[in-house]
C-alpha cells in the first residue's frame, strides 16, 4: 500500500482532472433592478412603443430604451443593457398578464358571492314579510274577537239593566183595582 504524499505537488489523477475542466470563469450576476429603474423603463418603453405605432421594438432601439433609462436615472454609463430591458419588459408585460386574469377570476369569485348573498338577503326580507303579513291577519282577527266580545258583554248589560228595570217596574195598583 503506498502512503499519500504529504507534499503540495498535484497527483497525475489530479492533473489529469483540471485538463478535463478548464476553469471558466463564474457568470457575474447582474444588479436586480431597482424600482425607478423599472419605472423608467417603462415611460422610455412606452414612448418609443407609441412612437412605433405600438409596433415591436428592433434591436437598436432596445439600445436607445436602456440609454434612456440610464439617462432618466441620472446614470453616466449604461446601467442595463439593451438585453435587459427587453427581458424585464417581457416579464413585466407576462405579469401583468397573469395578474389581470387572476383580477378577472377574483372579480367574478367576488360577484358570484355578493349575488348569492343578496339572493339570500332576498330570500330572508320575503320572510319577514310573510310572517309580518301573517301576524297582522292574526292582529286583525284577534281585534276583530275582541269587538265581538265587548260587544256581547254590552248587550249582555244592556239586557241586564233592562230585565232590572222591568222588574222594578211593577204595575201600581190603583185603590180602583182593589
Amino acid at each position: 500500500m503506498s502512503q499519500p504524499s504529504s507534499s503540495s505537488t498535484p497527483t497525475p489523477q489530479q492533473q489529469q482532472q483540471s485538463l478535463k475542466t478548464p476553469s471558466i470563469p463564474k457568470k457575474i450576476p447582474p444588479i436586480p433592478w431597482a424600482h425607478i429603474e423599472t419605472v423608467n423603463l417603462i415611460e422610455a418603453y412606452q414612448e418609443k412603443w407609441y412612437s412605433l405605432k405600438r409596433g415591436q421594438l428592433k434591436a437598436s432601439q432596445w439600445e436607445e430604451v436602456a440609454s434612456d433609462v440610464a439617462a432618466r436615472c441620472g446614470f453616466k454609463e449604461l446601467s442595463k443593457s439593451a438585453t435587459q430591458c427587453r427581458h424585464k419588459m417581457e416579464k413585466l408585460r407576462k405579469r401583468y398578464r397573469t395578474e389581470k386574469q387572476r383580477g378577472g377570476r377574483l372579480l367574478s369569485e367576488l360577484a358570484s358571492v355578493v349575488r348569492a348573498f343578496g339572493e339570500g338577503f332576498v330570500k330572508v326580507e320575503n320572510m319577514k314579510l310573510e310572517m309580518m303579513k301573517e301576524a297582522e291577519k292574526h292582529r286583525i282577527e284577534m281585534e276583530k274577537k275582541r269587538m265581538e266580545m265587548i260587544q256581547e258583554s254590552q248587550r249582555c248589560i244592556v239586557d241586564a239593566i233592562a230585565k232590572t228595570f222591568e222588574s222594578n217596574k211593577k204595575p201600581k195598583m190603583t185603590q180602583e183595582d182593589s
